[in-house]
């Protein structure tokens, strides 16, 4: 008698080759599992591997906020030099460096190029043209 799945099998796809990429995320990953199993208090029940995924997503939750809230303000900075840059503030090219570059005195610097964006105010005269 043919498997309930016999008449499924035909049509899956084969199986993609394994990438150096996946093989080496493979290998971190049986890292990890080693790293557990070799711990005396390790638990690989159920339960116990339910309790220590959801403590690990909230701590992957917790950074994913964290990264979010730190791209936010590197944003909310990077948009307050481009206005300081645009009110030609002083700083803006001192200590030898281009009219583009805030250079620190510790020798540290930002670079900012200037990118024109295009932006229709009048559609209708825009269509005529």
């Amino acid at each position: 008698m043919a498997s309930k799945y016999a008449s499924l099998l035909p049509k899956l796809k084969p199986v993609q080759p394994i990438t150096p990429e996946e093989i080496k995320q493979q290998s971190m990953v049986m890292a990890v599992i080693d790293a557990w199993r070799a711990d005396p208090e390790f638990k690989g029940d159920g339960a116990s591997l339910a309790k220590r995924y959801a403590g690990l997503r909230r701590i992957q939750e917790e950074a994913e906020q964290a990264l979010s809230d730190a791209n936010l303000a590197v944003e909310a900075a990077t948009q307050l030099l481009i206005q300081s840059h645009e009110k030609d503030d002083p700083a803006w090219g001192a200590y030898g460096a281009s009219e583009h570059t805030l250079r620190m005195v510790d020798g540290a610097s930002i670079r900012l190029e200037p990118t024109p964006y295009m932006q229709i105010k009048d559609k209708m005269s825009y269509h005529a043209w």
